[in-house]
């Protein structure tokens, strides 16, 4: 097994399914802790269950904006505070499409 990520933790949006999920699932497989994000909250409980300790479910649906907002705080939270220390190695995000104003725009 590769562990060439042990120690750093990744992000993953859209993670129960398709692409997210591979993503992940090679992740751990590289050593990474994983925090899963995706709005489908069974689907992460099951897969978190499956893929061990280093699995972490975060339920948001990046549709809602103020949800979105709050991720990266939420994601500090989960995985720990070492994640400050520059251990947040991997984003992968592609989910959620919201408009927002340009500053000074109305």
């Amino acid at each position: 097994m590769d562990e060439s990520l042990k120690g750093k933790v990744a992000a993953i949006t859209g993670a129960a399914s398709g692409i997210g999920l591979a993503c992940t699932r090679a992740l751990l497989a590289a050593g990474a802790k994983v925090v899963l994000i995706d709005r489908a909250e069974d689907r992460l409980s099951r897969l978190t269950a499956e893929l061990g300790p280093d699995a972490m479910p975060l339920t948001v649906d990046l549709l809602q904006p103020a949800e979105a907002s709050g991720l990266l705080p939420r994601i500090l939270d989960l995985a720990g505070s070492g994640l400050w220390e520059g251990d947040l190695a991997v984003v992968r995000e592609d989910r959620g499409v919201y408009r927002t104003r340009r500053r000074g725009s109305r």
